[in-house]
Formats: C-alpha cells, sequence, structure tokens
C-alpha cells in the first residue's frame, strides 16, 4: 500500500513536471512591405521604399512562417515577435496605420490558434514622407523648400510616430493577451501600464516583460522597476526589447536601449533572459557582476537570408573577436566608446555569433533549464541548439 502511494505521489509530481515545461516561438525583424503604402498622390519625392524587402515577402517570408507553424503545438501558449514588425518609413499617419494592422493580420494568418505578441521596433514607429500642413480651411498643402539651385523640392519630415502604434498595436495586443488570460486589464497576472507600448504577464512561473525602448527612457524604466516590484518571485524573467541590452555587433555596437545601465541594475537582481533583435545578426551573450547573470538572445527572421543553402557558422566564438571586427572611427565615438567601456567592469561568461542563422528560433523552457533551437530552413530540424540557462 506504502508502495502504490509512493508511485501515485511521484506520477503526480511528473505531471506537475511537465505542466511546467512549455517552448515559446520567437522571430526577429520581419520588415513588412508593399509599394502601395508609399507614395502621396500627386506629390514627387524619393520615398524609402524597400524593394529587397518587398520581394522577401512574396516567396520567403511565407516559407519561413509556414515552417515555424509548424512547429507548434499546445505546449506553445505564444508566438512572441521582436519588433521592426515592419519597414515604415512612411509619408501618411493612416499608411503608417494601415501597415501595422496589415503586417499583424497577415503574420496573425500563420498563427491563427496562438496570441501573437511583440515589442515596438524603430522602423514600426519611423517616418519619412513630404511635410503636409493643414489650413484654417482644413486644406491640406504639402510644404516646398528653394534649393541653392533655386529649384523648388518637397520639403521631407522625419521622425518618430508613437501614438499611430499605441493607438493601432495597444488595442490588438489587448486582444491578443485575452486569448490566454480573460479581461487583460482586470487580470492580475497581467500589467498594462499607460506607458508606449510596454506590458507585461505572467506565465505559469515565468515573467515576460514587453519593453519599449523608443518612448521617454524614465516612463520605461519605472515600468520594469514597477512590474518587478508587481511581480517579485519568478523562475524566470523574459525581457523582450527590440534593441539589444548588451553590444552585439560590430556595424553599430553602440546602438542600443536608451537607459540601459538602469535596466542592467534592475535584470541582473533576476534570473532574466534578454530577447533581442535590430542587428539582423543572431547571436547569444551570457553576462555576470557577481550578484546574478543575464543570457542574451539576438534573433533575427530577414527572409532574404532564411533558406539560403549555407550551413550555420560562426561569425564570433567570443566578444574580443568581435571587438576586432569594430572601426576605429567607431570605437573613438561616445554612442560606442561608453557601452563598450561599461562591458570591461562585467564578466562575459561566453559570446557568440551566426552566419546563416535567420529564420526562427523555439525556445525550451522547464525546470531544468532553457535551451534555443534556431532553425534556418524549412526542413524541421534546428540548425543548432544552444544552451541559455
Amino acid at each position: 500500500m506504502k508502495k502504490l502511494f509512493v508511485a501515485v505521489i511521484l506520477a503526480f509530481s511528473a505531471v506537475l513536471f511537465a505542466a511546467a515545461d512549455y517552448r515559446v516561438l520567437v522571430l526577429g525583424d520581419i520588415h513588412f512591405e508593399h509599394a502601395k503604402y508609399h507614395g502621396v498622390p500627386g506629390v514627387k519625392y524619393r520615398t524609402r521604399y524597400s524593394p529587397q524587402y518587398a520581394n522577401m515577402w512574396q516567396k520567403a517570408m511565407p516559407s519561413l512562417f509556414n515552417a515555424s507553424a509548424a512547429q507548434l503545438g499546445k505546449d506553445v501558449p505564444f508566438v512572441v515577435q521582436l519588433g521592426d514588425f515592419t519597414q515604415g518609413y512612411l509619408a501618411l499617419k493612416d499608411r503608417r496605420a494601415q501597415m501595422l494592422l496589415d503586417s499583424f493580420n497577415t503574420v496573425k494568418s500563420y498563427y491563427p490558434n496562438h496570441a501573437l505578441l511583440f515589442a515596438k521596433g524603430n522602423h514600426d514607429v519611423k517616418v519619412h514622407g513630404p511635410k503636409i500642413v493643414k489650413g484654417k480651411d482644413g486644406k491640406e498643402t504639402v510644404v516646398m523648400v528653394k534649393g541653392k539651385n533655386g529649384k523648388e523640392s518637397v520639403k521631407i519630415a522625419t521622425g518618430w510616430d508613437n501614438p499611430t502604434y499605441a493607438n493601432t498595436f495597444l488595442p490588438v495586443i489587448k486582444k491578443e493577451l485575452s486569448k490566454n488570460w480573460s479581461d487583460p486589464e482586470k487580470n492580475s497576472n497581467i500589467y498594462l501600464p499607460n506607458a508606449g507600448g510596454n506590458f507585461a504577464f505572467r506565465h505559469g512561473e515565468d515573467l515576460y516583460i514587453f519593453y519599449d525602448g523608443l518612448i521617454k527612457a524614465s516612463a520605461s524604466v519605472n515600468f520594469l522597476r514597477n512590474t518587478l516590484k508587481k511581480f517579485p518571485k519568478n523562475r524566470y524573467v523574459f525581457f523582450i526589447t527590440h534593441l539589444p541590452v548588451f553590444p552585439c555587433t560590430p556595424k553599430d555596437p553602440g546602438w542600443l536601449l536608451p537607459r540601459r545601465k538602469d535596466v542592467i541594475n534592475l535584470l541582473f537582481q533576476h534570473n532574466t533572459v534578454i530577447l533581442a533583435a535590430h542587428t539582423h545578426l543572431p547571436s547569444l551573450m551570457k553576462v555576470s557582476n557577481g550578484k546574478g547573470s543575464i543570457t542574451q538572445v539576438v534573433a533575427s527572421s530577414i527572409g532574404y537570408a532564411w533558406n539560403t543553402g549555407k550551413p550555420f557558422d560562426y561569425h564570433c566564438k567570443d566578444f574580443d573577436s568581435l571587438l576586432k571586427l569594430v572601426s576605429p572611427q567607431t570605437l573613438k565615438r561616445p554612442r560606442a566608446k561608453v557601452p563598450l567601456d561599461h562591458m570591461k567592469t562585467l564578466k562575459i561568461e561566453n559570446f557568440e555569433s551566426y552566419r546563416n542563422a535567420t529564420g526562427f528560433v523555439i525556445l525550451k523552457v522547464g525546470s531544468k533549464g532553457i535551451d534555443a533551437e534556431i532553425y534556418n530552413t524549412p526542413s524541421g530540424k534546428p540548425a543548432a541548439v544552444k544552451k541559455v540557462k
């Protein structure tokens, strides 16, 4: 009888253990693009339309999405996209809103039964197009400027449009959250502050923080601090951001999250995994400071680098190798020098960046740790499996 009781307890424990294990599909930059969003009727100007991105959405991206969707099952509670959902660089607000919605609906069609959650990328809020002013009569006029040669040309407006993103995508995020958690705005396991694209939720024992690195930095840092106070005890903390926190690319190692030191100090107090994108160069980095450790995983889902037939390979196998690839001019610039100097105060336990690793990542999350499966072809077999935690 005693043996039977022990067997039942062990079996029940095994069920609980299995329930704590799950997988998450992670997508990097996808840069949704189409010529129809660019241009203003009757106005000639040089648009920032990208034929390369538009072309990759014809065949490569559908192949990538279909291959990733084939990996989904009941053990995958949601799909994560790491920002730059769209190529952006549009002239008109309504076009920006339409591009955001169209991009989401297109990608969502591949994952209809899973919540699709995402971070804000710089391209998602990037503005580029004719400056248009509205008169008292409501009539819109394109602003012109005269060059040194006396010829007039269209004045180009540039900048960031966070409000359109918030008005378009925040309702979508709430709807997607409701697929796994009823009434997201009242659920105690969800934090939806009125602070840009920031939101957080607990899944089982784990905390997922989606961080907006493109609004006023103090608002996002306060959101992070409040989130960690609201959910103090977690098995793992997943910090999801478009801009990396640690330098990881030789091209522009200093284009990182604003107020990164504040973010790092908060994250070191927890068992944190950073999920980032932006660089289009996949990488894995483990950093410690004596009090804790952080692992940063950078993913890329750029279609023109998907299923190229080239084998998975290493771009760099350590951080010193990465630094040797940074140009002397870049190393002198404060934007790169400050974070690279800060890295000298931390212990870099591991750094790897990869060639031919663009596609998608499956995170296997469980009581024994976290593994990252990197897929770069539609074969159904990972090109590499990396230990994250």
